[in-house]
């Protein structure tokens, strides 16, 4: 029997270190580094995680565009749109999520690349609720089975968000649903329900 586990990670929020834990439920997911930033203009998250998961599994998961939405309940949509330029494919993905009372459905338009490492996505301005983005998926195999993920996403909103504290709460958002989104994907990767 599995125990309930917890991602941990720290966050500094105006000079002040605070501890943040976040329920991962029958994951063996390893959150090794995080980090977050607001911006003037973007959001920054990175992370550095190992998935209990061979690392050709994860990446067939994390590539299965048609269903990438199932893996967390904010997202509402996903799908692939094509492929406009050889090795390069367009994928959509439709999310909602509330910093307090402001609820908002995003929509975003990425042109994703494989790369000899991982995948690389870039956002498409016009087509996408942000006026830019660059998100990279580094992979590396642990042995047979697991996999060492670093992870890094750069965002612009093109979209309205409270003064003072909207970025850096879509920060933590993005965040939070990312290792979650994770840790689903491991559990699907293991073939586990």
């Amino acid at each position: 029997m599995r125990r309930r586990a917890a991602a941990c990670g720290f966050v500094s929020l105006g000079g002040a270190a605070l501890l943040f834990c976040l329920p991962v439920s029958a994951s063996a997911l390893e959150v090794v580094a995080v980090d977050t930033a607001a911006e003037s203009r973007s959001i920054r998250v990175e992370l550095e995680v190992v998935l209990d998961a061979p690392m050709d599994r994860v990446i067939d998961v994390l590539t299965d565009y048609d269903r990438i939405h199932e893996l967390h309940p904010r997202f509402r949509d996903s799908g692939d749109l094509g492929s406009p330029a050889p090795g390069v494919t367009e994928v959509y993905t439709v999310f909602r999520g509330c910093l307090a009372v402001f609820c908002r459905t995003v929509r975003r338009v990425e042109k994703l690349q494989r790369t000899p490492t991982g995948l690389l996505a870039v956002e498409v301005p016009g087509r996408s609720d942000f006026a830019e983005g660059r998100t990279e998926w580094r992979f590396r195999a642990e042995g047979n089975q697991r996999t060492r993920l670093y992870y890094r996403a750069v965002l612009e909103p093109d979209f309205l968000l409270p003064p003072l504290f909207g970025r850096r709460v879509l920060a933590e958002m993005t965040r939070e649903t990312t290792v979650e989104m994770l840790a689903a994907a491991e559990r699907v990767a293991r073939g586990e329900p």
